[in-house]
């Protein structure tokens, strides 16, 4: 819509584009790559967008519960850093194959 907030001050901040910038954002991101591995998954980050990796050996029963408790315990992170997770740009898929034998 066309609404805006009040002007605020911005008493200190960092220059976007600068090198220290991009430290502290990874400063910052850090925890919610602790509780994506306290999960057990693995997950890949580039700027602003975060992939998530869970190996279940084809067992989908497995796979789905860890992928949504992380994704809650993602989304409560956020939340107490008043970040938003966009339902609307969260997409999942399941790819499997056939092991290898050796």
């Amino acid at each position: 819509g066309g609404e805006r907030s009040s002007p605020c001050p911005l008493l200190h901040g960092v220059l976007q584009g600068s090198v220290f910038s991009l430290l502290l954002f990874n400063i910052y991101m850090k925890p919610l790559g602790e509780i994506i591995c306290h999960h057990g998954l693995r997950y890949h980050q580039y700027a602003d967008d975060t992939q998530l990796y869970v190996s279940a050996c084809g067992e989908l029963s497995v796979a789905v519960p860890s992928l949504s408790q992380c994704l809650e315990g993602v989304r409560g992170w956020m939340g107490n850093n008043r970040l938003k997770l966009n339902p609307c740009k969260t997409e999942w898929l399941w790819v499997w194959g056939a092991l290898a034998q050796g």
